[in-house]
């Protein structure tokens, strides 16, 4: 029985591409992790933690992609879905309810904060 490859003019574009390379970016941050955990070097279990919330990291970062880039595309054709926004992962905050944090400028001298808002 023969392996057949994938012919060489098959290159994955756009979508397909950034979700390949997401998946090839957790798969190899998930390897560091195990093996961090197994080599049995200073602060391994730190280390293999670091590796994996990347992992996460980069998930999270391309499932928002893959909504931003949809709702770009829905918007642009004219057909934008209502419930677009609603999917969009909540701001982080400082203090967990959602909101935006203040700028900075707000929390150091509250009296040269920006009077246009």
């Amino acid at each position: 029985m023969s392996l057949r490859a994938a012919p060489e003019t098959a290159e994955l574009v756009g979508a397909a591409r950034r979700r390949a390379i997401a998946i090839s970016n957790v798969n190899w941050f998930r390897a560091i992790a195990w093996k961090a955990l197994r080599d049995g070097n200073a602060q391994s279990a730190l280390r293999a933690a670091n590796a994996r919330a990347a992992a996460r990291i980069v998930l999270r970062q391309a499932r928002r992609d893959a909504l931003v880039s949809q709702i770009a595309i829905d918007a642009m054709s004219g057909t934008v879905r209502p419930s677009a926004r609603a999917r969009l992962p909540a701001c982080p905050s400082r203090d967990g309810t959602g909101e935006p944090a203040p700028d900075l400028a707000t929390d150091l001298a509250p009296g040269l904060a920006p009077s246009n808002r």
